[in-house]
């Protein structure tokens, strides 16, 4: 059984960004989010045995955004979860995307509403609020496994879609 999720792929320029943030605070008590885990989950992970199935559907889609545009205007902590998150407004694209996966693969909406967010450092009790102005264009969503370790996560992309 894989733990699987859905999410948007940070664009190089974008990731550059996260890194340079992260280089400068080196010194906070966190522990970073390695470059190749930085990502937008759109639907969190469920457990499956079928991934060929769920990749045979995510092949049908269609209507969804061509392009998704997203601007971060904030590093924020959030203390009761122990993460830093670059985050911003969440486009309206992101949420018909997100509602278009939601009916292909029969997900249930989450009940809390979306946020758009990166996760860029974990295990932080620091209290962080800064401005930033980050903006990106992502033109894919992926299919990702979520292996679950001691020391944190690691994400495997397991198919690539271009909207």
């Amino acid at each position: 059984m894989k733990r699987i999720f859905i999410a948007l792929p940070l664009p190089k320029e974008l990731t550059e960004k996260i890194l340079d943030w992260q280089k400068a605070h080196k010194d906070l008590p966190a522990q970073f989010i390695k470059e190749k885990n930085l990502h937008i989950t759109v639907i969190p992970p469920w457990r499956t045995d079928d991934i060929n199935a769920i990749i045979a559907k995510l092949k049908t889609l269609s209507n969804q955004p061509k392009q998704i545009n997203i601007t971060l205007t904030d590093i924020n902590s959030q203390n009761k979860l122990q993460m830093i998150w670059a985050e911003g407004q969440t486009p309206p694209e992101i949420l018909t995307l997100k509602t278009i996966l939601e009916e292909t693969l029969n997900k249930q909406p989450e009940a809390r509403p979306f946020r758009l967010h990166i996760t860029i450092a974990s295990k932080s009790e620091t209290d962080i609020h800064e401005a930033i102005s980050w903006t990106a264009k992502l033109d894919s969503f992926v299919l990702m496994e979520s292996l679950l370790f001691k020391e944190g996560a690691k994400y495997l992309t397991l198919e690539t879609f271009h909207l």
